[in-house]
């Protein structure tokens, strides 16, 4: 295995939101000049759908210990909570960019708004309520009672009122967060409640479960009382831990012996997230960053520390290689942030994106030390780079929604080879004033010295949810070298403006600009954070039918690897209709046929397949075929 020097240092006083800093004094700026606006969305950030269908929960108790630090695989793939601990039909949302330094990578945001994204209540001035509720499952602490243990159970957890200068914090004072108990009769009693606070890092709690209390149907659960109409009245909760031989004074973290990831890696592009594949292979410039990050918290003792970094293709989950950094020194200070880094290989990802691809850089802190699997949740992050058919600033997700009082906004982008710009995506944030069906002109520039745009085209806010909606050209266009795309947002932006997505967690750089009349200026908020509008180049198009590309369309396998059952999943592709699958080898040869007639049709069983590397192939009803690479192991 090849060893690498790590680009490893000490940050002294680094916080994980230390850019919200920079994102205040843009605020100031914004008020004082009554041009740009940033404000709260009507929903929290979610690069995952929440959870809609409310079913009953798991009635089986589970036992000791309880420890959510929200990092565990659930949390990949979804923003609500893990029912393996919590009931379902929680409106809280698992996220990592609302709560400010939390003890680790993601936390559980309460507010006013439900498992939906929506607010629980429409009208703009409502009393508040009980809103978003987080219930644990049963736990069987029965066997405790009478017992040496009994005086030792307790319930720690950390909380934020508020967080980011942009949420709203909690302040009347009928706003509150609540922990309850479920009685053996069914009762549930408060045992501990905070009120309207001002913002501030994350506190501790822990509190002693009582005696009769001690029953194999106990529950605790989070309340939060506030406004029911937006993301108002904001708590966030972590690291929660219920078990028994604790103490008053416990409340050292437990995730990990020595470290737990508090932010995710730094991007691998220099400056976007996403660039078509022909487009990048193009550059005659470095376009990787030199080097990609993570920042962890140290909370145990000094010890040295080792990691890896898995460079893989995301699209089939292959590893392409491994980087190990090992015995580094840590700091002997008690809680500190450390920040450490692998170079990125320019040549490896040319080499990789020879075609539409995602590549991932996966770091795993060494877990030497620690035994308990749920203390090794979060020992992994990942980032993403896409390498597709459009552009990206963004990371997908939007904290904040941007608008202007009036005038038009312009977004640069770069082609060093000749391409058509076919498509525009806009994420429209929502906030309590719709602007659904607001007119709007799409527009294109090759120059802001220009007079006129290249392009025109008007079109009306059509929101997408937490998703990107995408505006076909009515004549594709072909761009070179620097271009712009934005948008003219025409008469008073007093009732419904256009707002437009602003993801807070990667800096554009110097990319945006506004027209108030009758010049072009730099935006004020340019250096806090992406605006969320991307650019599409298929040199395929124009396309000239709704019906979705059957070889571009999405096809999930999972696991993957896998040594079992595979399952299958295409039906999240709207109006494609499978009709049988096919499992190949690297040979071509057909080692498995499976019509599909009803839901578990998806379900491949593999058991007696050798190891390898094969494509599974999802035949649609009406011609086409979508395919994926499986690897089987043994």
């Amino acid at each position: 295995m090849q060893q690498h020097n790590a680009l490893f240092f000490t940050i002294p006083g680094i916080t994980r939101h230390s850019g919200w800093v920079l994102l205040l004094w843009s605020l100031a700026v914004l008020r004082a000049q009554a041009q740009e606006h940033l404000e709260p969305i009507a929903a929290p950030p979610a690069a995952f759908p929440q959870t809609l269908s409310i079913t009953a929960g798991d009635s089986t108790p589970i036992g000791l210990p309880f420890f959510e630090d929200f990092t565990r695989h659930h949390y990949k793939t979804s923003t609500a909570p893990d029912t393996g601990y919590w009931e379902p039909g929680s409106g809280v949302t698992v996220n990592n960019a609302l709560a400010v330094n939390p003890p680790s990578f993601n936390a559980a945001t309460f507010d006013g708004l439900d498992a939906n994204q929506q607010p629980y209540v429409s009208a703009d001035k409502p009393p508040q309520q009980l809103t978003d509720s987080l219930v644990s499952r049963r736990i069987a602490l029965g066997g405790l009672a009478g017992t040496g243990q009994a005086n030792s159970v307790y319930l720690s957890f950390a909380w934020q009122a508020a967080g980011p200068p942009v949420v709203q914090a909690p302040s009347g004072q009928e706003d509150s967060l609540v922990v309850q108990f479920r009685r053996p009769d069914g009762a549930w009693v408060t045992f501990w409640m905070k009120n309207a606070q001002i913002r501030r890092p994350f506190r501790q709690e822990i509190i002693q479960v009582p005696n009769d209390y001690l029953h194999d149907q106990f529950q605790f659960r989070f309340l939060n009382y506030g406004r029911p109409n937006g993301n108002y009245d904001v708590w966030h909760v972590d690291y929660i831990y219920l078990n028994a031989n604790r103490y008053a004074g416990d409340t050292l973290y437990i995730n990990r012996e020595e470290f737990a990831i508090s932010t995710g890696p730094t991007r691998l592009l220099r400056d976007y997230t996403a660039i078509p594949y022909e487009q990048f292979q193009a550059f005659t410039s470095r376009q990787t960053a030199d080097s990609v990050y993570i920042t962890a918290n140290l909370l145990g003792t000094q010890r040295p520390l080792a990691y890896n970094v898995s460079i893989r293709n995301a699209d089939d989950d292959v590893e392409l290689r491994n980087l190990r950094v090992e015995n580094l020194v840590t700091p002997p200070s008690y809680k500190q942030q450390i920040r450490l880094g692998v170079p990125i290989d320019d040549a490896l990802v040319r080499q990789v994106t020879q075609e539409p691809t995602t590549l991932e850089y996966r770091f795993m802190l060494d877990a030497s030390g620690v035994t308990d699997p749920a203390r090794l949740n979060n020992d992994t992050a990942a980032v993403r780079a896409t390498f597709g058919d459009y552009y990206a600033y963004d990371d997908g997700s939007a904290e904040l929604a941007y608008f202007l009082d009036y005038g038009q906004f312009a977004l640069a982008f770069y082609a060093p080879k000749r391409d058509t710009l076919t498509h525009v995506q806009f994420y429209f944030a929502q906030t309590k004033t719709s602007g659904s069906g607001r007119s709007f002109q799409l527009k294109v520039w090759d120059s802001l010295n220009a007079d006129t745009a290249r392009y025109t085209q008007n079109v009306t806010v059509q929101y997408n949810g937490a998703a990107f909606t995408e505006y076909k050209l009515d004549t594709p266009l072909v761009v070179q070298d620097t271009f712009y795309v934005g948008y003219f947002q025409t008469g008073s932006s007093s009732t419904a403006p256009v707002r437009v997505g602003f993801d807070v967690n990667n800096k554009t750089p110097d990319a945006a600009y506004i027209n108030l009349g009758s010049r072009w200026t730099t935006s004020s908020v340019d250096t806090s954070g992406n605006f969320m509008i991307r650019p599409v180049l298929r040199s395929s198009a124009p396309v000239t039918s709704t019906r979705p590309d059957p070889a571009a369309a999405a096809l999930r396998i999972y696991p993957n690897p896998s040594s079992e059952w595979v399952r299958v999943s295409p039906e999240n592709v709207l109006g494609i209709t499978p009709e049988r699958l096919l499992l190949r080898d690297m040979l071509g040869r057909v080692v498995l046929v499976q019509p599909v007639h009803h839901p578990d049709d998806y379900r491949m069983d593999v058991r007696r397949l050798p190891a390898g590397v094969y494509v599974v192939q999802c035949e649609l009803k009406g011609g086409g075929v979508i395919a994926r690479k499986l690897i089987i192991t043994r």
